[in-house]
């Protein structure tokens, strides 16, 4: 049986970004208002865990530059395996 490297399909999360205790820094929450992550872009790259059950959710960000920033997500555990990778870029 052949091993299925890689598949794309849509996610949809909503997750608020509320300014945290110094300027570049923010308090990730999700959309219900429980705590999600801590978040320091201050250096212009943050890694972030967030143990979710017995699965473990690890985000690396990295800011590209004013109008440019990313974020990879691994998820592992016995329930969960992935890869999510997002790109911002700030509007106007």
């Amino acid at each position: 049986m052949g091993h299925l490297c890689c598949v794309t399909r849509p996610a949809e999360r909503t997750l608020r970004f509320l300014p945290g205790s110094s300027p570049g820094t923010a308090d990730v929450r999700f959309a219900d208002g429980r705590p999600f992550h801590h978040l320091d872009l201050t250096s212009g790259h943050h890694v972030a865990d967030h143990p979710c059950a017995a699965d473990l959710h690890r985000g690396e960000f990295t800011v590209r530059d004013a109008h440019h920033r990313r974020s990879v997500r691994w998820v592992g555990g016995p329930a969960k395996d992935l890869v999510l990778t997002t790109g911002y870029a700030r509007e106007g």
